[in-house]
């Protein structure tokens, strides 16, 4: 009998890889405020010569080259499960000559070969509200951390993710009045609460969360119209796909609709364009 699914979005491992190529638009979003948590779970627990990291849904490795940054001696595991994504977790790594980081490609719900009681720092950042099997990523997490180690992880606190479905939605609404913005991202990790819950039912305790404010950010809004449509990200599928399905709408004539409505919705500053999303920061201790 097939696991009922998490996630509000259809994605595959081999999706990830394909928008890989185009993903630093979502790490230059989100890339501010993972190093706001990884400077509040290393003051919160200081690493040593012994520590060991987890950088669990690595992405491109931002939260690995962070942590080579302020720590560059420290053993690093990152895992991903789109082999696209470690390709360039490994390019990074031989530019930069990084020391003492190992990548394998894992899902984040079975950590094989990764033995209990561990790691002293784990991240898992931009994934766990994606993800098919939340709740065994996070019980994944609690055993393979060490007694006493911290778990760091972001969370986006809107499920329907305004920056980017307000601007849709009106595109939309122009030609198909009915469409409503679906769920992106799991509702049940978008407040201090719920994550609380879900985190100290899988053993965690001192679980401690607050919300942030960053900014998705793009040169023009050519940039975004592109991303949003081309550049393969599930959770844009997921907008599109609702338009399709759900209100038997078009794709074809909205990329126009939406370029306007960006520029509508988005302010200008410093030659960007941005708009504000808000995250949700947690830490907690085994």
């Amino acid at each position: 009998m097939a696991t009922q699914s998490e996630s509000q979005i259809k994605h595959h491992p081999d999706h990830w890889s394909f928008t890989s190529n185009h993903h630093h638009h979502v790490e230059r979003t989100v890339h501010p405020v993972i190093v706001e948590l990884i400077k509040w779970a290393t003051q919160t627990l200081p690493p040593n010569s012994s520590s060991a990291v987890l950088d669990d849904g690595c992405g491109l490795g931002t939260v690995t080259a962070e942590v080579k940054k302020s720590f560059p001696d420290l053993s690093v595991l990152a895992i991903d499960s789109a082999a696209g994504m470690l390709e360039a977790v490994n390019r990074k790594a031989k530019k930069h000559d990084w020391k003492n980081v190992t990548t394998r490609l894992l899902d984040g719900g079975n950590l094989h070969g990764v033995s209990s009681n561990t790691i002293t720092h784990a991240f898992a950042c931009t994934y766990i509200d994606l993800a098919h099997n939340a709740t065994a990523c996070i019980k994944e997490l609690q055993r393979v951390i060490a007694p006493g180690g911290i778990l760091g992880m972001n969370t986006w606190a809107d499920p329907i993710h305004p920056s980017i479905s307000t601007p849709w939605t009106k595109a939309c609404q122009q030609v198909y009045p009915e469409f409503k913005a679906p769920l992106v991202t799991s509702p049940k990790w978008s407040t201090a609460d719920q994550i609380k819950d879900n985190l100290e039912k899988a053993g965690f305790k001192d679980v401690q969360t607050k919300q942030v404010i960053t900014h998705w950010r793009w040169a023009s809004p050519e940039e975004m119209t592109d991303w949003f449509f081309n550049g393969g990200n599930p959770v844009c599928g997921r907008w599109h796909e609702a338009l399709v399905e759900e209100v038997g709408g078009k794709l074809e004539g909205m990329r126009e609709r939406f370029h306007e409505e960006l520029v509508k919705e988005y302010r200008e500053e410093g030659g960007q364009l941005l708009n504000e999303e808000l995250v949700n920061l947690t830490i907690a201790r085994k």
